[in-house]
């Protein structure tokens, strides 16, 4: 099943900053997708990596979140990098956004029967924390289970897409708390809710104004959200909003504990074995996705905020730049691959270095060559 808009959507989400789905994948895999998510928030996944947070609040590992989250829920369930809603969700984006639209993350929200807290109305664009550039985003929204204003359905203020980037703060004035609640004036009577079927989707532009209610019914709402931008420009004149300077939650606590553990070779390691194989499954969905087959994934992590670049299996050391150009490699953005650091460690002769062009090799001692060597004694005699 391929889901494609019509000009008549498009106008409408241009005009409106959102639009409402019927259904953007099949029933048998919204409860394969249920299933997924109950065992990732059972299992808290991504909680030393800063990836499983309280949206709602400050809790750590003994306290019952409100309204718990996780992050790039991929990176924990590999096989939701292979679903249907993936595949409609890249071909919506590019539709609003145009051709170079790309992935750029996920996460997955999971709202508890009878005390999940509620959204606070929010503009998407204001948690940017990227001064300097510029880009368009969106994000689709989709429910695992009915979706309804008692268990919070999205609810959006028509128009605000096309209006400014509203004053915000951290929850409650919280700076630890990771939500953010617009401050600025807006009509709050102005809010449509969206409710949807499970399968359905929400789309919504980065600065349309939305939130969601409390969820007082008896079962717990979950939500699968995909996040595409446009490709970025640079903006000098692009500042970051004084409401995220100085904004320290115990995720990102726990996301540097967890990067500067073992010190530089343990940060190296875990970016290997994290990062490498995920975007060579990156690499191959978006070749495929660009002949319809599967959905894409970013290329470039946005917890991490750099880029990185797999270089596929290499029988010798070097990388020259021949190689790399007949290859089309992005060479300034070359980082540590696993083959190399295999190689490194089997092949004392030689060892690594990383350059910026890659990795530069050198023999520890200089060869010797028994040959020239004495036939270049009798002229030096």
């Amino acid at each position: 099943m391929t889901t494609t808009l019509s000009n008549e959507q498009i106008a409408s989400f241009r005009e409106l900053g959102y639009l409402q789905l019927d259904a953007i994948t099949s029933a048998e895999e919204v409860d394969r997708l249920r299933g997924i998510f109950d065992r990732l928030f059972a299992e808290r996944a991504g909680w030393e990596k800063g990836r499983s947070f309280d949206l709602a609040g400050s809790y750590n590992a003994d306290m019952t979140p409100v309204l718990p989250q996780i992050l790039n829920p991929i990176e924990f369930a590999p096989e939701l990098g292979d679903t249907q809603f993936r595949v409609n969700a890249l071909t919506i984006a590019r539709q609003l956004l145009g051709p170079t639209a790309e992935p750029w993350f996920e996460h997955a929200i999971f709202k508890p029967a009878h005390y999940g807290a509620p959204t606070p109305w929010h503009q998407d664009e204001a948690h940017r924390y990227d001064p300097g550039v510029d880009y368009e985003q969106l994000s689709i929204w989709m429910p695992l289970q009915p979706a309804t204003v008692e268990n919070g359905c999205m609810q959006y203020i028509p128009g605000s897409n096309r209006g400014p980037i509203l004053e915000h703060r951290s929850l409650g004035g919280d700076p630890r708390k990771s939500a953010l609640e617009c401050i600025g004036e807006f009509d709050r009577s102005a809010a449509e809710p969206c409710p949807l079927p499970p399968g359905g989707a929400a789309i919504h532009h980065c600065r349309t104004l939305h939130g969601a209610s409390a969820n007082t019914t008896d079962i717990p709402r979950r939500a699968y959200i995909l996040a595409f931008r446009s490709a970025p420009v640079p903006a000098p004149a692009r500042e970051m909003f004084p409401w995220l300077v100085g904004k320290i939650t115990p995720a990102a606590e726990r996301a540097e504990a967890w990067k500067n553990r073992g010190g530089p070779l343990g940060r190296s390691a875990r970016r290997i074995g994290e990062f490498t194989p995920q975007l060579r499954r990156e690499n191959k969905t978006s070749r495929a996705a660009d002949v319809g087959e599967l959905g894409a994934l970013p290329h470039s992590i946005v917890a991490e905020r750099a880029s990185w670049v797999t270089l596929p299996p290499c029988n010798t050391p070097s990388h020259s730049s021949k190689r790399r150009k007949a290859l089309r490699f992005p060479a300034p953005r070359c980082r540590v691959v696993t083959h190399r650091v295999r190689h490194a460690r089997k092949h004392s002769p030689t060892s690594a270095k990383p350059s910026r062009f890659g990795w530069k090799w050198r023999r520890k001692t200089p060869p010797v060559n028994s040959r020239r060597k004495a036939r270049a004694t009798p002229a030096n005699s």
